[in-house]
Order: C-alpha cells, then sequence, then structure tokens
C-alpha cells in the first residue's frame, strides 16, 4: 500500500516532468495568459497588496503581472523562505532587486520591509499540480502551507488548466486555496 507522501511524490514528479517537457515557446504563451487571467480577475483589482513569487525553474512565470502591479502603484511583496519551512513576504520596489536566495530562488534582499497582514491582499500560490478542491503539490517543503495558515486574505492558485486534476492526496497540514487562475480562465473551486 502506498503512502500519501509516496503518492504526492509521484504525482509531484509526473507534473514537473510534464511542465519541463513543454517547448518553452508554448510555456510562455500559456504563462502570459495565466496573468491575462489574474489581472482580469476582481481579486487582483480590488487588491491594493499582490503577494507574489519569483518564478523558480518551471514554474509559471509572473513578472508580466508583478510588472504591472508595481506600474498600478499595488505594494508587491515576494517570499524569502528560512530553513525549517518558514517563508515570509517583503515588499519590493523593483524585480531588480531581487537576488539568490535558499534555495537558489531570487528573493527580496535582507531589509526590506515584511508583509504584516495588510488587509485587501491577494497570494500567488504556485503548484505543479492543483485539485478541483482547490489542494495543490509543490516541491513538498510545506512552505506556502505554513504561511495560508495564518493568511486573512485571497489565496489564488496559478496552475495551467491542463494541470488541474479532479482530486489529490492529502495531508491533515494542507490547505486550499479560494480559486484557480489557468491559461483559460478562473477556475472555481468545488467544494
Amino acid at each position: 500500500m502506498t503512502s500519501i507522501k509516496d503518492e504526492k511524490s509521484a504525482l509531484r514528479a509526473l507534473y514537473k516532468e510534464k511542465r519541463e517537457a513543454m517547448p518553452r515557446e508554448e510555456r510562455a504563451v500559456l504563462d502570459r495568459a495565466v496573468c491575462d487571467t489574474l489581472a482580469a480577475a476582481s481579486s487582483y483589482r480590488h487588491a491594493s497588496v499582490l503577494l507574489g513569487y519569483a518564478p523558480h525553474g518551471a514554474e509559471i512565470d509572473v513578472t508580466p503581472l508583478l510588472r504591472r502591479a508595481l506600474a498600478e502603484g499595488k505594494r508587491v511583496a515576494l517570499p524569502r523562505s528560512a530553513r525549517g519551512g518558514e517563508m515570509t513576504f517583503h515588499y519590493i520596489s523593483s524585480l531588480e532587486e531581487l537576488a539568490p536566495g535558499l534555495y537558489g530562488i531570487q528573493e527580496p534582499p535582507e531589509g526590506c520591509p515584511a508583509y504584516a497582514g495588510e488587509p485587501a491582499s491577494l497570494c500567488l500560490v504556485p503548484a505543479f499540480v492543483f485539485d478541483r478542491e482547490g489542494f495543490r503539490i509543490g516541491y513538498g517543503g510545506g512552505y506556502y502551507d505554513r504561511f495560508l495558515r495564518g493568511y486573512g486574505g485571497t489565496a489564488i492558485g496559478v496552475i495551467y488548466r491542463d494541470h488541474v486534476r479532479e482530486r489529490l492526496p492529502r495531508g491533515r497540514y494542507d490547505l486550499a486555496v479560494t480559486a484557480l487562475a489557468t491559461d483559460r480562465g478562473i477556475l472555481p473551486i468545488e467544494r
């Protein structure tokens, strides 16, 4: 009998391989479509704070949306990860100030002000695969689940529509997002 951890590892490897096997040009088109979906979403339009991420590896590139948010005067914060699974978001004024952090992922440098739970915020949550109930499989460190546990804003999953399954295995600490932004529009969560 396989464990939830084993099932998640197999799905993580499968969807990571699928994403990495896609031609770069195809991924770029889909990434732009996801950014367009997000920019048109009411949760984005009404947010004064955008909690984004610097894409790593084959993650969906939300850089155009981050630049747009900064140009529109929204406050943009990106995560800093620490050993032990903790992640905090810090405000940036430009994507050019990012530097490699833990795991080689681009992060705000030390000294950037921390996000402290301001209302009217939207958190973009990356993953390799989501299910129709908003649960995800990411890199497996639990960083987003720990952060989302205390987060009071809107969390939206960022995913290709073809990487959404009916149901994923989940553990007791896994948390769901409130909607999915895909290359084919917003996909409401089924609960």
